[in-house]
């Protein structure tokens, strides 16, 4: 105390200087703390745009949309994006692993059911397909910085928040059956229709007489139990709706 006095200080100058000096301390500490955040923040940003673009690339591409999502509806979660069919080369991407190089890991894949995509939080136009069934779906990818995986234990994410991408692909949805008769009228036709109309898509289907081995949608006798001599008659009944899985990738 004597000390103090004798420099020209007080103890409460003193307390004071030592109070001021621990919230410069602890200013620079929180400001030091926010640049590292947003210097994360910059480089995953440029990281997801950058994954964005690659795998927009990939599953535009017709082999990898068909090694994929054929078989798939919306509302469908997916373990995998793959480039091929050949099974002996690896995804492109995989649910619960890093993305390649990048310091990001996918949580989920995603194909939005069409009342997602309606969702205020999303937004997403209706997938508009036309009257020979091809439309859009949308693949939603679930980014998280880091991830802790443990062996034999699936992974547990840590770090940002997660990153959420949409990507649309364009696609062929329907539902295709044969229909059998004894006539070639508009017996099976109208079956067709009425079919669409209980599926909810009466304005979007084709009716065609199919043929055996290589020319389908061609007219051709069938030995059809039951019709006798000659024969009978098949139709392809395609019914298109957004809703329905996927059949064929459209470029």
């Amino acid at each position: 105390m004597r000390q103090l006095k004798e420099a020209g200080f007080t103890l409460l100058e003193a307390l004071i200087g030592i109070a001021l000096m621990s919230a410069a301390s602890l200013a620079f500490v929180n400001f030091m703390q926010q640049q590292q955040k947003s210097q994360k923040s910059v480089i995953m940003t440029a990281e997801i745009s950058e994954v964005r673009t690659l795998i927009s690339q990939t599953i535009s591409k017709l082999e990898a949309c068909e090694a994929t999502f054929i078989g798939m509806a919306p509302g469908d979660n997916l373990k995998e994006v793959r480039t091929t069919n050949d099974l002996s080369k690896p995804a492109f991407m995989k649910t619960g692993e890093k993305f390649r190089q990048y310091n990001v890991y996918v949580k989920s894949i995603h194909m939005l059911s069409r009342d997602e995509q309606r969702e205020p939080s999303r937004n997403i136009v209706d997938s508009g397909i036309d009257a020979n069934g091809v439309g859009y779906a949308f693949i939603e990818v679930t980014f998280s910085k880091g991830a802790n995986e443990k062996a034999g234990q699936a992974a547990t994410y840590y770090g940002g928040k997660d990153i959420k991408v949409v990507f649309p692909i364009r696609a062929i949805f329907s539902n295709s059956t044969l229909l059998a008769g004894c006539q070639k009228d508009s017996t099976l036709p109208d079956q067709c229709r009425q079919n669409a109309i209980a599926q909810g898509a009466p304005t979007s289907y084709t009716a065609n007489f199919a043929r055996e081995e290589t020319a389908p949608f061609a007219e051709k006798v069938f030995d059809i139990t039951g019709c006798g001599a000659p024969g009978g008659y098949m139709l392809e009944c395609n019914i298109y709706k957004d809703t329905f899985p996927i059949t064929n990738c459209a470029n």
